[in-house]
């Protein structure tokens, strides 16, 4: 259900955290339920280029899931993901590395 404050919420949660993850804090719009909901390779791409400024996402169409992992590896960095729309849209973000700590 919209309009409850899950977002603030999770912001304040950041907030709170951002000292754990020094290497980046990142905001994804997922833009789910009731807008046009960005893809899961999409998503990656902004991730990606957060890192890489110069990163192209039709270079690495093929391959998009090992870049962000790799730009990721050995980071210690917050994603935050907002607005989701289904599960799908999500696992790709978050599969085989998640860690609470």
């Amino acid at each position: 259900m919209g309009g409850i404050g899950k977002t603030a919420l999770g912001l304040r949660l950041g907030e709170e955290l951002i000292t754990r993850y020094p290497d980046a804090q990142i905001y994804l719009n997922l833009r789910g339920p009731g807008g046009k909901p960005i893809s899961s390779f999409r998503a990656m791409g902004h991730v990606i280029r957060a890192f890489d400024p110069a990163f192209a996402e039709t270079s690495l169409k093929l391959d998009i899931d090992g870049h962000y992992r790799s730009v990721l590896n050995g980071r210690r960095a917050m994603i935050f993901l907002d607005d989701v729309d289904d599960r799908e849209q999500v696992l790709p973000l978050i599969r085989r590395r998640v860690a609470f700590s």
